[in-house]
């Protein structure tokens, strides 16, 4: 499939992640997202603060079971993010 999920974003390298647009700080931020989600060391609920700002800039963001869709406006891009929390 093509969706993006934890196993695949760890099989990815620094560079591949950084040449996908992405500051040296998230990609070592989605690095250890991933790693945490893997290692079941995630606690889903620390995210809402991260929610609740993008919603303040205008981003629209919708919550599934296991999947977070952020629609950005003009300064933040659009994000889909697939968590598989096991």
């Amino acid at each position: 499939n093509n969706k993006i999920n934890a196993k695949v974003v760890t099989k990815l390298s620094f560079s591949q992640l950084k040449k996908c647009g992405l500051s040296r700080q998230k990609v070592l931020g989605i690095q250890s997202l991933a790693k945490q989600i893997l290692n079941k060391s995630f606690n889903p609920k620390l995210i809402n603060t991260e929610i609740n700002i993008l919603k303040k800039t205008g981003a629209k963001i919708q919550l599934k079971k296991d999947e977070i869709n952020i629609k950005g406006n003009n300064i933040i891009k659009n994000i889909n993010a697939i968590f598989k929390i096991a």
